[in-house]
């Protein structure tokens, strides 16, 4: 028996699928916070508000250090959560993106913003990349840990759609 060619589906380049759309008020786009992670990187990572989990080659999510202000509450009200749930996606060529996960606030269910603290989301953020990347110039970040309430499953949009890392503790 001789070679017998097979029809390939590999002969051209796979479509290339839409950007996520973020839900509305429950998710956000993490390129704000590009400048930061670039600085702390030496620019070598650069940002793709592309990338999904489906474009990426690898995925995962964070815990970031935050807070939240309901403006919708008269008065406003604020609390802090050490488990901001970020989704973290990295591609070839050093690209990356995160979306931030918004809470729902106790008193109003209004889903909020959150604010992170910008020192926690680069450590975290550059470490990740770095030790996906396999960089052996990477460093390691001491631990900030601050005592929060329990982490609230049932407000936390990213425990909603079951990405966040919480979720299953």
């Amino acid at each position: 028996m001789g070679f017998r060619p097979v029809s390939s589906t590999f002969t051209s380049a796979p479509p290339l699928l839409p950007p996520r759309k973020l839900a509305g008020g429950k998710e956000f786009d993490g390129s704000y916070l590009h400048a930061a992670v670039a600085r702390e990187s030496d620019s070598r990572y650069k940002y793709d508000d592309n990338l999904t989990k489906a474009t990426s080659r690898r995925d995962g999510s964070r815990s970031i250090l935050g807070h939240f202000i309901c403006k919708a509450c008269n008065p406003s009200r604020s609390w802090y959560s050490g488990n901001i749930c970020t989704e973290l996606f990295i591609a070839s060529n050093d690209r990356y993106r995160t979306i931030l996960h918004a809470q729902q606030c106790r008193r109003c269910e209004t889903y909020i913003m959150p604010e992170v603290d910008e020192g926690n989301y680069v450590q975290k953020i550059v470490s990740a990349l770095d030790l996906w990347i396999n960089r052996p110039e990477r460093k390691e970040f001491p631990s900030d840990y601050r005592k929060t309430k329990p982490h609230d499953k049932e407000r936390c949009h990213g425990c909603q759609i079951g990405v966040c890392i919480r979720q299953r503790k």
